[in-house]
């Protein structure tokens, strides 16, 4: 079968589960990448703030630009943060809030785009089933109208035809699901990794001290 008979046999399910597969594609790469460059496979940045919580008040510049860290990363975005908010007005309660709310402000931005590789890893195989559904509606029409001249190969060339749109889909949600999975996973431990640090700041006998 040529690469123009199943692309059109595939009908328009088939050429919107092309651009499902690109756009997932397009997300993936953005996100390993987005992932990469903030070095999120790494435990560097959160070792690097645990150690450096007891004296955060008196960090400067140069500690947040120290090469072992990103600056873009949500730990050290987190950090920089409570270091300003700790010289604000706020309530112990405000300020607990406050920071709780920055921190899944951090979750939200590295969960960003993770939600459209959900739904077409849960949309592409139904695309590919509906397809196939019409496929077989069709090669069944075709039965019909030939009435007594009917010929096997007619049902059988329309069914294959009718479940490329199911491989198609399938091909498009295994690697979304895939990716998808392992992204989520990351960005969990992170989240863990995130409310640790931030648990381990609002524990520091200067945040206990302010508030007394």
């Amino acid at each position: 079968m040529n690469s123009p008979d199943w692309l059109i046999q595939g009908g328009w399910c088939l050429w919107l589960l092309i651009a499902l597969s690109i756009v997932s594609f397009s997300v993936c790469i953005y996100k390993f990448i987005s992932f990469i460059g903030l070095r999120l496979y790494k435990k560097n940045e959160y070792q690097f703030w645990l150690d450096a919580i007891p004296r955060i008040e008196n960090m400067t510049h140069t500690d947040y630009t120290n090469k072992r860290i990103s600056p873009q990363h949500p730990a050290t975005r987190l950090m920089k943060f409570c270091a300003v908010s700790l010289a604000s007005s706020l309530d112990k309660q405000a300020l607990e809030n406050k920071l709780s709310f920055q921190a899944e402000q951090e979750i939200d931005k590295l969960k960003s785009g993770m939600r459209i590789l959900e739904v077409i890893s849960a949309l592409a195989p139904l695309i590919g089933l509906l397809g196939t559904v019409l496929g077989m509606i069709d090669s069944f029409q075709s039965l019909q109208q030939a009435g007594s001249k009917v010929d096997p190969a007619m049902l059988s060339g329309g069914i294959s035809q009718a479940l490329i749109t199911t491989a198609a889909g399938l091909i498009v949600a295994i690697p979304t699901t895939a990716a998808w999975h392992y992204l989520d996973s990351l960005t969990t431990r992170q989240h863990a990794s995130i409310e640790h640090l931030l648990t381990e700041y609002l524990s520091l006998p200067m945040i206990k001290a302010k508030f007394l």
